[in-house]
């Protein structure tokens, strides 16, 4: 039982994981393409750099710009240096970015990554509808097998049950033909 339970509780996980990545990955669509719409309007305008961030080992820079509707536009400026120094010493230059007058912005140069994001996006989503056909498919089988288990256990009680009959009766026939002869 407990074994039935750790299968269901590592493929709920696995469900859960590649949901997230797919959701994760679709947002990363949309973002991207809003970044696409933004380059395809072709409106370039000149943001400062303000911030500095770091993604895992590297530092970046953050943009900032707002535009005469008072939208404001944000986002990674350059990016791969080593160290924060190096960000740093950036800030205050100013750098191009597009814009499309609704808020989304990418760096000129910049690639928006919505194509690799929606081809990840769909290989994590056929992988969640695998996992959960998985599921319960594992499911219908730990069913199947738990029936099984009850019938063999049932036909087990059931012979031993008659085995146990057929020896009383065997005993009693014995006492019965031992007591016909001491009679006769």
């Amino acid at each position: 039982m407990i074994e039935i339970k750790k299968k269901s509780t590592s493929f709920l996980f696995g469900i859960f994981v590649f949901l997230f990545f797919a959701l994760a990955f679709f947002w990363g669509y949309y973002f991207g393409s809003n970044q696409r719409k933004a380059i395809e309007g072709g409106v370039i305008v000149k943001a400062q750099i303000v911030n500095i961030g770091v993604s895992g080992t590297l530092w970046h820079t953050i943009y900032e710009y707002t535009d005469e509707n008072g939208v404001r536009y944000s986002g990674r400026g350059y990016y791969g240096f080593s160290h924060d120094y190096e960000a740093e010493s950036c800030i205050g230059k100013k750098i191009d970015i597009y814009i499309d007058g609704q808020g989304h912005s990418i760096a000129v140069g910049h690639k928006p990554g919505d194509r690799e994001s929606i081809v990840v996006a769909i290989i994590f989503s056929c992988l969640t509808v695998l996992m959960v056909w998985l599921y319960i498919r594992q499911k219908k089988k730990d069913k199947n097998e738990r029936l099984l288990l009850e019938q063999v256990e049932n036909t087990e009680e059931e012979i031993i049950g008659v085995s146990f009959l057929d020896d009383l009766k065997k005993l009693a026939e014995n006492q019965d033909v031992g007591h016909t002869r001491n009679d006769e």
